[in-house]
């Protein structure tokens, strides 16, 4: 069994952390020498396995959230002899060993999520927020959501939380992969729109939602980039963004 374990840290947005918390469940129990860590950054590096990662520098673009975004989305093409991928954003750390989350938290589904941990109704509430905090084009957004609108996409539905992603590789995977990652070149580069459609669109994969004990159940607006953690539930810690970053919620329409 084939483990990866990616991130991506650009345009310096995060600090760079070790590969497991202090402590880590399980970390001594299952063998940790089929899991690679890797993660991409476009900085140099003066070790290239500094803090248990194999890092990976790449030449910065103009447009590193994209950047980010490739890596994401297409684990299959850059880990090919991967069984699992679980792909973390960079401002998070893991609690417990990568096969104990494959075992406990991935099971016999093809994909893992967390369901969002402040925005709970569907993606008409994402593209709100999306708008209103001026997160992407205003009118790329009201126009890949009338498009989902026009698929037949429910008013009512789930919404991901896409920073912490488990998945088994797979060619049902892979199709869906690329299909996630054309949607975000052609629309929104907000990936947590398109996110729930294309699962909507595939009822033969399998979707694990992660436990609801688990999930985050606040977030501290205020921040702050002293590398406290914002929430820390069982499996993962959520650290603030060394860019801090304003936490915005959708207007009443």
């Amino acid at each position: 069994m084939k483990i990866v374990v990616y991130t991506a840290v650009f345009n310096d947005h995060d600090d760079l952390r070790g590969t497991l918390n202090m402590n880590a469940h399980g970390a001594g129990h299952f063998n940790d020498r089929f899991v690679r860590y890797v993660r991409f950054v476009d900085r140099p590096m003066h070790r290239p396995n500094f803090q248990g990662w194999e890092n990976i520098v790449l030449t910065p673009t103009d447009h590193p959230r994209r950047s980010a975004k490739e890596m994401k989305i297409l684990p299959h093409r850059f880990f090919p002899d991967a069984d699992f991928s679980l792909w973390m954003d960079g401002s998070f750390s893991l609690n417990y060993a990568p096969a104990w989350l494959i075992e406990q938290g991935l099971q016999d589904a093809d994909i893992a999520l967390y369901p969002h941990p402040y925005r709970f109704e569907t993606i008409y509430d994402e593209a709100q927020a999306v708008i209103d905090c001026g997160l992407d084009d205003p009118a790329i957004v009201r126009a890949q959501v009338q498009r989902y609108r026009e698929l037949g996409f429910p008013k009512t539905g789930p919404l991901y939380f896409g920073g912490v992603i488990l998945r088994r590789h797979s060619p049902a995977m892979t199709e869906f992969n690329e299909a996630w990652w054309h949607e975000i070149q052609t629309g929104s580069i907000r990936d947590q729109l398109s996110l729930p459609v294309l699962l909507w669109q595939r009822p033969h994969l399998k979707v694990r939602l992660m436990e609801p004990e688990d999930m985050p159940t606040s977030i501290d607006p205020k921040g702050g980039s002293q590398g406290n953690p914002m929430y820390s539930r069982r499996w993962v810690t959520f650290h603030n963004h060394k860019q801090k970053e304003a936490l915005c919620s959708p207007q009443p329409a």
